[in-house]
């Protein structure tokens, strides 16, 4: 999650940290989370750019037999890579999101940042995680929460891994890591 609470906590880790490819993959999961996570503006923005362009990014259009799920893929711009699908905090995919995606990619990754939400709305459903803490975020988010049953997000990910390994930057004969935070984590 990307919010004004967590940028002093970030920026102190990034600070202190720089991982190898190597070493991500021998921290596993949860360090690869902390090691991807955003700096953000104190409004919750966040600045695309930082990425150092090695790097190649874009929003795609998943189909599924529930619809089309929106989606942000990012990779290495040469060479096969392995995958990570990235699963969004409650607040869903938005820039947040996109920034962590292509910090993994900067990393040596190839990373689907989906939008769990599909199958009510595209993305971004919130632009913010403070949206999320409002009454009116809540209300928007909750009858969206329902349709994340265990049975769909297994069916998601299945396909979501099968359109990851057609993509020609993706190594599919290595495994593929899943990444979520909060709402995400368990998906």
């Amino acid at each position: 999650m990307c919010d004004p609470l967590t940028e002093a906590e970030n920026a102190n880790f990034l600070s202190r940290a720089a991982f190898n490819r190597r070493q991500i993959g021998a921290m596993g999961a949860a360090g690869v989370a902390m090691a991807a996570m955003p700096a953000c503006a104190a409004d919750g923005a966040v600045n695309m750019a930082d990425s150092n362009q090695m790097t190649m990014g874009e929003m795609v259009n998943i189909t599924t037999p529930f619809g089309t799920c929106d989606a942000y893929f990012v990779a290495p711009r040469t060479g096969k890579h392995p995958a990570v699908i990235l699963w969004p905090d409650v607040a869903g995919l938005r820039d947040a999101y996109k920034q962590m995606a292509t910090r993994l990619a900067d990393l040596g990754f190839a990373v689907l940042a989906v939008n769990p939400y599909y199958r009510n709305a595209k993305s971004p459903i919130l632009a913010t995680f403070a949206e999320w803490r409002t009454e009116e975020g809540q209300a928007k988010i909750k009858p969206m929460r329902t349709a994340l049953t265990p049975e769909a997000i297994t069916g998601d990910a299945q396909i979501f891994t099968a359109w990851l390994d057609q993509q020609g930057q993706v190594d599919a004969a290595k495994k593929i890591a899943s990444i979520g935070y909060c709402m995400g984590g368990p998906f």
